[in-house]
């Protein structure tokens, strides 16, 4: 099978193991979910996007493991408050070798090059999620005033500064004066946890399947971060947004339509500037475009990016269930 056939299924859902002490096991063409004795749940290896369990998890057989990964279904072990703890990689690739060497030889300055696309257009996608929840003009001042210093002139800020000031004002904009963005708190920060696990498994199957090395990043050549991080960044707007729509609603916790929500997210048809657009499409799309800068050295990255969405068509994703628990 052609590794980029293998993100044409829009139908596999995401897989969730909810319970403790569960075994995963290969029987045929299925994995087969067991709790002691007894068996919780049974779903197709062609039916699965991803696969989240608890951390530490279940006990895996090899053959599952295997079965998995060389589908390039993304497997993430979560914490308690559903943030990511540990990602699979399958080392098995038709054009691995070749990219993995043009991956690892890249030109620091022109790796930067292109994170700093990744970058911008991930700001214009913050700006259209604010714009939908009432924010945006808040967004563009702060990004286009200059900074006033005491008793110097008035200068113009840096990128980074900018960046700084985005993060502190982003969320408390996007979802309200009493949200402070903790992965680690167990309040409505495991919403958006839960958006971020389901969009961290579409960039795995996405790095698998373009034959790209996962853990070096675009910005950090040391391997901290990793392509898959790299990979949401644009698209981790339009995952915020979703969730800022789910909380609004008055759900701070996840539940299973939350987590049914986000796994339609990633396969619904969003609005987009040149018609309709997907984000597993959206982010498959871009791993081939990075492998291809990698091995040619293109300067441009073409992205498929959602448009201003509409909050109504977002929390109607809560009505769809196509999440999997055992």
């Amino acid at each position: 099978m052609e590794p980029d056939t293998l993100l044409r299924d829009t139908v596999a859902r995401i897989v969730e193991i909810a319970e403790d002490r569960r075994a995963v096991a290969l029987k045929g063409t299925e994995i087969v979910i067991a709790g002691g004795e007894v068996e919780a749940d049974r779903v197709p290896l062609d039916a699965i996007a991803g696969l989240v369990a608890l951390h530490p998890g279940p006990s895996w057989s090899a053959a599952a493991l295997a079965a998995l990964t060389e589908r390039c279904a993304g497997i993430i072990l979560r914490g308690p408050n559903r943030e990511s703890r540990t990602l699979t990689w399958p080392v098995a690739s038709r054009r691995w070798p070749a990219r993995i060497r043009a991956q690892l030889d890249l030109y620091p300055p022109y790796a930067r090059h292109l994170l700093r696309q990744l970058q911008r257009a991930a700001a214009a996608q913050r700006v259209l999620a604010l714009e939908t929840m009432g924010g945006g003009n808040r967004l563009r001042s702060l990004v286009a005033a200059p900074q006033q210093l005491r008793g110097r002139p008035t200068v113009r800020r840096t990128r980074d500064q900018i960046e700084a000031e985005i993060g502190r004002y982003y969320w408390t904009w996007l979802i309200g004066r009493g949200f402070r963005r903790n992965p680690r708190r167990a309040d409505a920060n495991e919403v958006v946890n839960c958006g971020h696990t389901a969009l961290r498994i579409e960039a795995m199957r996405a790095v698998h399947a373009a034959g790209l090395l996962p853990g070096v990043s675009l910005g950090d050549r040391s391997g901290r971060g990793g392509l898959v991080d790299d990979l949401m960044i644009p698209f981790r707007p339009v995952v915020e947004l979703a969730a800022a729509v789910f909380i609004a609603t008055g759900d701070h916790r996840v539940d299973t339509r939350i987590e049914a929500a986000f796994a339609r997210l990633m396969v619904a048809p969003l609005r987009g500037r040149r018609g309709p657009v997907q984000i597993r499409l959206g982010v498959a799309e871009l791993a081939r475009a990075l492998a291809r800068c990698f091995e040619t050295g293109e300067t441009r990255l073409k992205l498929m990016l959602p448009a201003r969405q509409d909050p109504d068509a977002l929390f109607a994703l809560l009505d769809t269930t196509q999440v999997a628990h055992a």
